[in-house]
């Protein structure tokens, strides 16, 4: 019984491959991971994302309430800075992660077979 998370239970053609790298990078970073069946790369790398997200947009805005909140806004802003950066942070390492396993995906898929020549009389 296989458990890796590179293992399919199906062959992934090259064209599905290059859609799940468009959604991995377009979309969402681990969900092309999971269209792939990638259960455990999909779901960890879709996690970070959604934490990386949601730490930057908390950052965000806790720094907008306390500019607008306090009288002098740059020094609350530098304490947000902290947070607002780990989420961007977090959220590029999922992409980056979703982009490598994207690719390799697209390399260890079948390559399509090529089209007959049509015959020259």
């Amino acid at each position: 019984m296989r458990t890796s998370s590179t293992s399919t239970s199906r062959s992934i053609d090259r064209d599905y491959a290059w859609r799940c790298l468009a959604v991995n990078l377009g979309l969402t970073p681990g969900l092309g991971s999971l269209m792939a069946r990638r259960w455990i790369v999909g779901s960890l790398t879709l996690a970070l994302a959604i934490t990386g997200f949601l730490l930057f947009i908390l950052g965000i805005v806790r720094a907008f309430s306390a500019a607008v909140n306090s009288p002098e806004p740059n020094a609350e802003l530098r304490a947000h800075i902290g947070p607002i950066g780990r989420g961007f942070a977090i959220f590029i390492a999922s992409w980056l992660i979703s982009a490598i396993d994207s690719l390799l995906l697209v390399k260890n898929s079948p390559k399509p077979p090529p089209l007959p020549q049509p015959r020259v009389p």
